[in-house]
């Protein structure tokens, strides 16, 4: 299996970010972060707005492929929008860790969290976030997130 990172030319990963916006759907249904669903166009939109973050330098991310076939993917996002302008420290947010369940607990989750820090660590961000499905937490513990100050109210 190759892991490779969002380094290449933003046209030579125009291929590569359906399929992370795919992966990147899938994990938010898995999560339960879906709510009552998506909008009809939500893969294109995903893939405008990544594009539109690598090519600002806010934004990594990493593929797993067997073969051909895309079978896991992380990315990660400088928080530096409207809720980050007052601050000195600079936060990013890990999200889209998907991996196919046939290629499971074999590392690879790790291995792009762990690329995913390492990105954010060179950007100078002080720390990171992540919303984790119930199954994946031990592993984001056993890398040192700890429980944080958010709270969600369902409306």
């Amino acid at each position: 299996m190759e892991l490779r990172r969002s380094t290449a030319a933003l046209d030579d990963l125009g291929a590569l970010l359906p399929a992370f916006a795919g992966l990147y759907i899938r994990m938010i249904r898995e999560c339960g972060l879906d709510g009552t669903g998506f909008v009809g166009d939500a893969h294109q939109r995903l893939v405008a707005f990544f594009a539109g973050e690598l090519r600002r330098g806010a934004m990594a991310f990493y593929l797993v492929k067997a073969g051909d076939e895309v079978v896991a993917s992380a990315g990660v996002f400088i928080n530096d929008g409207r809720t980050n302008q007052i601050l000195r420290d600079r936060v990013a947010t890990i999200a889209g860790v998907f991996v196919e369940p046939s290629y499971r607990h074999r590392g690879i989750a790790r291995t792009l969290t762990q690329s995913a820090i390492a990105w954010a660590r060179v950007q100078g961000c002080a720390s990171i976030r992540l919303s984790a499905s119930k199954d994946a937490e031990p592993l984001y513990r056993s890398l040192g997130f700890e429980d944080g100050r958010e709270l969600v109210l369902k409306l």
